[in-house]
């Protein structure tokens, strides 16, 4: 019932934090994530982020590769011949450093699911950290960078030390509210992937409480139902 409210305020703030940033962050071919940190110094970048909060049992899988399913997503379905149903929870956040956070629960990782998602939660080109999975969303925000967490050592023999943040891009943030959303659902054990978005909406609206306050919400609330009466 408070989502929107929730949601509301998370974009609001978010764009009266970073009015002034405007298109600031302009592409270099060199290397775009040095231009980030400077323009926004002191300001906590939002993050977002994906992680399996329930995976599907390998008795689900037969043992064998999910060849239609790629990465993450293809650890939340059964194999084709079982079904190739939804069976696991793949949840989508985003936050900044002390903020709150906002999840949905995702059945992909595809353009027009996450699309719509950060649009409704991230003004027009205000900062946002991602990962790789999220390089096609640069074209729709200019002050976006992301963290290559694949980054090959200049040796060439394994991955960098530097693929956890490059350049003071991260996603550390999303990565620390996951830890604390697997910890909290293990008390469920298993939820259904349709029901999953009920339980992330409860965890995310006590996590609001506590930024915003209860009193904050309930206005904000009351404010953008009588905008959406008229």
């Amino acid at each position: 019932q408070q989502k929107r409210a929730v949601e509301q305020l998370f974009y609001s703030e978010l764009k009266k934090r970073f009015h002034k940033t405007k298109p600031l962050l302009e592409p270099d071919a060199s290397d775009i994530n040095k231009l980030v940190t400077t323009p926004v110094l002191g300001l906590p970048i939002p993050q977002s982020d994906s992680v399996v909060l329930f995976s599907a049992r390998e008795r689900s899988n037969k043992g064998r590769g999910r060849f239609r399913h790629h990465g993450q997503t293809s650890s939340i379905y059964a194999c084709d011949s079982l079904g190739g149903r939804q069976i696991g929870t793949m949840v989508q956040t985003t936050t900044w450093a002390g903020g709150p956070a906002l999840y949905e629960s995702i059945p992909n990782q595809k353009i027009p699911t996450l699309l719509p998602i950060i649009e409704r939660q991230i003004p027009k080109d205000v900062p946002l950290f991602t990962d790789m999975a999220l390089e096609w969303y640069k074209p729709h925000n200019r002050n976006h960078r992301c963290v290559n967490h694949n980054l090959p050592s200049k040796r060439g023999n394994g991955k960098s030390r530097r693929r956890y943040q490059q350049c003071g891009v991260h996603t550390q943030a999303a990565e620390g509210q996951h830890g604390v959303l697997k910890t909290a659902f293990r008390a469920y054990r298993y939820i259904r992937p349709e029901h999953s978005q009920l339980y992330l909406n409860e965890f995310s609206f006590w996590g609001a409480v506590k930024y915003f306050g209860a009193d904050r919400i309930a206005e904000f609330k009351s404010k953008s139902g009588k905008s959406d009466s008229k």
